[in-house]
């Protein structure tokens, strides 16, 4: 799940604050709807909600990882060596009440880890774990083929009674897609396959809009152009 998140930034599991508020910022940018064509803003919301709820799950996954960290740094006591001071009853005492506090704070600090951290993180999942996830998303990708077939026989029988062929692909949420193609078409501009450039570098799309203002899209297909223009 967490692959999911990461894949969406480009991040590995090791990132920065600095570098997730980074992508995240440069993703809003790319979707901002204040000078896009009024068809492609509910596409470009649908990707804002699905940016905001992954710059989340990686945010807690980030603090979780400082806590349990600072959790590991602040249990290790420095003792001191008593034996320099045992002949003198001021730093005797003196010892024993930083002993006594470092105790107080260090039961402050693992009951507040012990809140926070009720369930620990594992940070390697069990082979058998690993094996029912990857059954899943082949299971996934199968039951896609499998209603993607059968969005194709819906548009057979669309283009028979005259309606409106809609994209025979599965989006993110699960359902089909609601865009209108060409006749000749089976797919939207945006599910598509296209061929991609050789480097897989993205690059802004080089499409110059209706108000004049260049797409702010990123792409790496052969053409140039982002999915929504291709």
């Amino acid at each position: 799940m967490l692959k999911k998140h990461l894949k969406i930034f480009d991040l590995d599991e090791n990132f920065s604050l600095e570098e997730l508020q980074e992508k995240y910022d440069s993703h809003l940018k790319e979707f901002d709807i204040s000078d896009i064509d009024d068809e492609l803003k509910n596409i470009y919301l649908e990707e804002q909600i699905r940016i905001r709820e992954s710059h989340k799950v990686l945010l807690e996954y980030y603090y979780k990882n400082k806590n349990d960290n600072s959790s590991s740094s602040k249990s290790k006591i420095n003792f001191i060596d008593v034996r320099q001071k045992k002949n003198s009853f001021i730093s005797t005492f003196f010892l024993k009440v930083n002993i006594f506090l470092i105790v107080i704070i260090s039961g402050f600090i693992i009951w507040d880890q012990f809140k926070a951290n009720k369930k620990p993180v594992k940070t390697e999942l069990p082979v058998e774990q690993k094996c029912e996830e990857t059954n899943e998303t082949e299971t996934e990708t199968e039951l896609e083929e499998a209603e993607e077939k059968a969005n194709k026989e819906l548009q057979k029988k669309e283009k028979k009674e005259g309606k409106k062929v809609k994209c025979a692909a599965v989006n993110k949420s699960g359902n089909r897609c609601g865009i209108e193609v060409l006749p000749s078409e089976t797919y939207c501009t945006i599910h598509e396959k296209v061929e991609q450039n050789e480097t897989g570098e993205k690059k802004q799309c080089t499409k110059i809009k209706s108000n004049g203002k260049r797409c702010k899209m990123q792409t790496n297909s052969k053409s140039g152009l982002c999915y929504y223009h291709d």
